[in-house]
């Protein structure tokens, strides 16, 4: 196999990890299209270069950021992202280093790079010298140009990292490390809005205030006056930063999926429900409303749709859980339940849910006035069911309160109905094939016809083998299908419930 020559053959190559990177400059070069200095700017040849020279850079140059190096740096710059004050000094460092921008010319010298009838009077003109050699000394100038007169740096003089927090179409959001403290700024219109000041943590809420929380003692922040934490609640009005509440007591708010409603704590161990809603009461001037829903005396608060379901200890040994509607004006108690045990909702449908642990469950209807109504004892307290059987209208074993029954469920008119009891038989649930029913013990196999809420089974005198009916010894054979129409010759219909033989 004939192997391409390449432009670095005969170049002192150090390693196998370098001769690769040098094959894919050549590579990339000979593929990118440039007809400005922005297309070179943002080549992927001109990273992998800057890729390549950057170890260099790590012991020759001086007040290396510890978080980042040169290909972040240049990524984030490319993108216009915010950088550090730090990282802005080190990548002009790296630009005036003489001996770096010898060994960027070294390869790019080399370059075969791409020329069209487009963009041959740019390449000849700001890449090429009097004698028609690749140089990069205008390009270096450029960058150098351009990174002077960036605007996104913040201006801190520190190494750790930027944390882009979310995003509007107006701003973006950032949070800014430093020796376990946290900035917080935004950038809008190119520029950069910092709040000049140090929090433990700082979190974002889902409605677009800024919650930041501080410890007093150490804080150094005018505004407060006790040495505890505290969380201060900012708004961001298109120029500044304005104060809009002070919150003593709390360490925690966390979003929820309605906008305006939070999980509060003071501890990290009772939680409450808070209101914190904003409004503009006139033209640029906001106003904002605190108003707690949940009392601090939960240990969990969670969020399911609609509902709310909060957990709250009653006693040393027993737990209530409590489950609130949520209003177009308020939250409203639906339903309470002593339980040891998490508690889930399920929507089942038309205003059906079920209310379940790891040992029970229960099905609840939604009235109109907001309260979930038990309708039918066996369906509380259920041990095993297959609910999605249940509500498709499928016969279904119910587990409850140690009877065991196969039951029809019409979510229409809420009426249970008895099809077979099976108290004291360990009993699989039962599988239907279109209109057939099996239903399997440890002891036997069962098979009925199930239409239209009844229950059928095959006339006197009629015998089942597996596949097949046959009537007395003589008889027709007669193949047995899952259709009811086909074999309702044959059926009778059965008197329900009733009573499973045990053996």
């Amino acid at each position: 196999m004939t192997i391409k020559p390449s432009i670095f053959d005969g170049v002192n190559v150090k390693s196998e990890i370098q001769r690769v990177e040098l094959l894919a400059v050549e590579n990339a070069s000979q593929k990118e299209y440039c007809e400005n200095p922005e297309d070179i700017k943002n080549s992927d040849t001109v990273k992998k270069i800057i890729s390549i020279v950057s170890r260099k850079a790590n012991y020759t140059l001086d007040s290396k950021p510890e978080n980042s190096n040169l290909n972040e740096i240049y990524d984030r710059f490319t993108k216009n992202l915010p950088i550090t004050l730090k990282q802005l000094n080190y990548f002009k460092a790296f630009l005036s280093d003489i001996n770096l921008n010898n060994e960027a010319q070294k390869i790019v010298s080399k370059l075969l790079i791409l020329v069209w009838k487009n963009n041959s009077d740019f390449i000849n003109s700001f890449l090429k010298d009097s004698e028609w050699n690749f140089i990069i000394d205008n390009f270096i100038n450029y960058l150098s140009e351009k990174i002077e007169n960036y605007n996104l740096i913040v201006d801190i003089d520190v190494d750790d990292i930027i944390y882009l927090m979310s995003s509007e179409k107006e701003w973006d959001y950032y949070t800014y490390k430093s020796k376990w403290k946290t900035w917080i700024f935004i950038v809008s219109n190119w520029k950069i809005f910092m709040l000049k000041k140090l929090f433990e943590d700082i979190n974002l809420l889902n409605n677009w205030l800024i919650f930041c929380r501080v410890n007093n003692k150490d804080s150094e922040i005018s505004e407060l006056g006790v040495n505890w934490f505290w969380w201060l609640l900012y708004d961001f009005d298109w120029n500044d930063f304005k104060l809009m509440e002070k919150l003593p007591w709390t360490i925690e708010a966390i979003n929820t999926e309605k906008e305006n409603l939070f999980i509060t704590s003071a501890n990290l161990i009772w939680y409450w429900l808070s209101e914190i809603s904003k409004w503009e009461i006139e033209p640029g001037k906001l106003w904002v409303e605190i108003t707690e829903l949940l009392w601090p005396s939960y240990n969990s608060i969670k969020f399911q749709w609609n509902f709310i379901l909060a957990s709250r200890k009653f006693s040393e040994s027993e737990y209530i859980s409590e489950i609130y509607v949520i209003t177009y004006k308020w939250i409203e108690l639906a339903h309470t339940a002593k339980t040891n045990w998490n508690v889930w909702l399920n929507d089942l449908w038309n205003n059906y849910y079920l209310i379940e642990t790891v040992y029970w469950k229960g099905i609840y209807k939604l009235d109109d006035d907001n309260i979930l109504n038990s309708f039918n004892n066996t369906l509380l307290n259920m041990n095993h069911l297959n609910i999605y059987s249940l509500m498709k209208w499928e016969p279904t074993l119910v587990n409850n309160n140690n009877e065991s029954w196969i039951y029809i469920f019409d979510k229409i008119t809420w009426k249970l109905t008895k099809l077979i009891d099976a108290t004291n038989i360990n009993l699989n649930f039962p599988e239907m094939d279109w209109d057939i029913m099996t239903i399997n013990s440890e002891y036997w196999e069962e098979t009925f016809f199930y239409k239209n809420w009844k229950l059928y089974d095959f006339k006197k005198w009629y015998t089942l083998h597996k596949w097949y009916l046959k009537k007395w010894f003589f008889g027709e054979k007669i193949i047995i299908k899952n259709s009811f129409e086909y074999m309702e010759p044959y059926l009778t219909e059965i008197k329900t419930p009733i009573r499973l033989k045990t053996k």
